[in-house]
């Protein structure tokens, strides 16, 4: 009888051992459910001047809201890898969503920088044509913090529009000061598409201090400074 209880509590410790444990098995599947859930869609945006099978951004759709005039508000989160480690994230709100809007990102302050090394990115989010509204914003990313400096719209049809320019800039350069302001180009008159008037507005210097991106706003906010009259062929001149 004693061989018999031996043999039986043997059996229970081995099946005890083999047996997963219950509550690490839920908890697994509770948190595979709940990020599923979370995300409405993924994106993955790869960012331009640099290898973008290692850094990239992780883009979900955390939430849709339709609101009472029938335009879209969605909330997004953002999360940043480097090397296909990811650093940090980032959640924002964006209003007026247009259907099928994408994300682009590039290191530096233009897709033109194509700077690989670069510790600054621009974010492009909207419905890739001409004439729709842009959301910009550029982020400034040093080891495993973000930090939002600048965001803005834009707009741009066949030249004609509203942009931010950025002066003064090293994309590769971690701590420097620049400078950035709003410009509007719009045609003078519709008779004439090779004259335009040329409007400047809110000219912003950008500086680095106590590890933190401030801003200091040196013309009136909202209020145009610089107004001109100028041709197509002056305001984009060839190379």
């Amino acid at each position: 009888m004693k061989k018999v209880c031996i043999l039986l509590f043997s059996l229970i410790v081995i099946s005890c051992k083999n047996k997963p444990d219950q509550k690490l098995k839920n908890d697994i599947k509770k948190e595979v459910v709940s990020s599923s859930e979370k995300a409405l869609k993924i994106d993955t945006i790869g960012i331009s001047g640099n290898d973008v099978k290692s850094n990239y951004i992780v883009a979900s759709l955390l939430k849709n809201t339709v609101n009472k005039d029938s335009t879209e508000t969605v909330q997004y989160n953002l999360d940043f890898y480097v090397n296909k480690e990811k650093i940090t994230s980032e959640s924002f709100t964006i209003n007026d969503y247009v259907k099928d809007s994408e994300w682009i990102a590039n290191y530096g302050f233009s897709p033109d920088d194509d700077s690989s090394v670069s510790p600054f990115i621009q974010l492009d989010f909207g419905f890739q044509a001409s004439g729709f509204l842009q959301k910009q914003y550029l982020y400034f990313l040093n080891k495993k913090e973000i930090q939002l400096i600048h965001e803005w719209e834009s707009s741009n049809d066949a030249g004609w529009g509203n942009w931010t320019e950025f002066l003064n800039v090293n994309p590769k350069k971690v701590t420097q000061s620049f400078y950035f302001r709003n410009i509007s180009f719009m045609p003078k008159n519709d008779d004439d598409s090779n004259i335009g008037i040329a409007s400047y507005s809110d000219s912003t210097k950008i500086y680095f201090e106590n590890n933190h991106w401030k801003k200091q706003l040196l013309t009136p906010k909202d209020k145009i400074y610089r107004k001109k009259e100028i041709t197509w062929d002056d305001f984009y001149p060839k190379q």
